[in-house]
Parts: structure tokens; C-alpha cells; sequence
């Protein structure tokens, strides 16, 4: 029997690219070029890559951090790792290395009640290949 239910349970599973292509259908992409004016708006900035691609690739300027793997407790008011600058009521672009991570962030937060989520199309690696500024993360104590 347990086989038979293995066997099942493969064949209903979906690709990570399509889990990624369905959140990207539900949530909203913005350009690089439209960030500064967003942020200048008052929106944040959030990247959710692991710590050590942003000692190996850089940041941009002035973002937050929560690593896609501790995300819902970073942005859950309710939480003690709440990032205080994360309200729901506040726009949030979220990006990461290629814009993926980015997208299933983005749908999560939309989920957990955040009004105004986009994710940075092509991530950091667009954002780098258009020549705009990257910078080496601050020393954490």
C-alpha cells in the first residue's frame, strides 16, 4: 500500500519552475529602474537571499534582510523576529538573485495580509547587468 501511495504522490508533484511561474502570474513585478522612485515613495527593500550571497554578490543599498527560508516570522508582526520596518500597510519590493525567491516571497506576504509586495524582475542579477550600484554588506556584530 505504501508504494501505491508513493507512486501517487509523484506523479501530482510540480516542478519548482511552475510553482514559480504561478506565483509570478499572481503577484507583481516592478523594473530596476522603478525602484528608486518607489523607495523614494517610502517603500522597502527586501532581500531574502541567504547571508553568504551577499557577502559573495553584494547588496543594494539601504535593504532589509530575512532569508526566504525564515521569511513568514520576519515579516509576522506577532513574532519576535519581526523586522519592525516590514508593516503590512507599507509597499515592499523584495528581491533576490534571479527574481524567483523573489516572486514566491512576494506571494507569501500578499498571503499573510501585505497589501503592496512586488518582486524586482531579474533580481540582482538584471540589476548588476544594467550597472547600478552594488554594495558589500555591513559586518554583522
Amino acid at each position: 500500500m505504501n508504494d501505491v501511495k508513493r507512486h501517487a504522490a509523484q506523479s501530482h508533484v510540480q516542478s519548482a519552475s511552475g510553482i514559480v511561474a504561478s506565483a509570478k502570474a499572481e503577484i507583481r513585478e516592478v523594473l530596476p529602474e522603478q525602484v528608486e522612485d518607489l523607495l523614494q515613495a517610502g517603500a522597502v527593500l527586501l532581500d531574502v537571499r541567504e547571508h553568504d550571497e551577499r557577502v559573495r554578490d553584494g547588496i543594494i543599498t539601504g535593504d532589509l534582510h530575512a532569508p526566504r527560508g525564515l521569511l513568514e516570522w520576519c515579516v509576522d508582526p506577532q513574532s519576535s523576529t519581526f523586522i519592525t520596518a516590514l508593516r503590512p500597510e507599507r509597499p515592499v519590493i523584495i528581491y533576490c538573485r534571479s527574481g524567483n525567491r523573489s516572486a514566491l516571497a512576494a506571494q507569501v506576504m500578499e498571503k499573510m495580509g501585505y497589501g503592496d509586495v512586488t518582486s524586482l524582475q531579474g533580481g540582482l542579477v538584471r540589476w548588476k547587468t544594467e550597472g547600478r550600484p552594488v554594495a558589500a554588506p555591513q559586518a554583522i556584530l
